[in-house]
């Protein structure tokens, strides 16, 4: 999987965009960031949800998975 929905802020923060008409960054892409999250709760909690309305947070949690700790660790260059 390779981030195509991806943002890069002026100041060259990967995930990180600034959109015209809004004061402050935000995260792109909001999917991913959002299904890393939940899998990060997933996993502290011991157990990886499923959800049978959201196939696409899933598939992207499962794709993310076993990149957690190097997605969490990397720096934000």
């Amino acid at each position: 999987m390779f981030a195509p929905h991806v943002g890069i802020d002026r100041d060259g923060n990967v995930g990180s965009i600034h959109r015209d008409g809004i004061e402050k960054n935000s995260s792109a892409c909001g999917a991913s960031i959002g299904a890393l999250n939940a899998l990060k709760e997933d996993l502290k909690a011991g157990d990886m949800k499923n959800g049978y309305l959201d196939n696409q947070m899933d598939i992207i949690k499962h794709l993310l998975k076993p990149h957690v700790d190097e997605i969490t660790n990397a720096p934000n260059e």
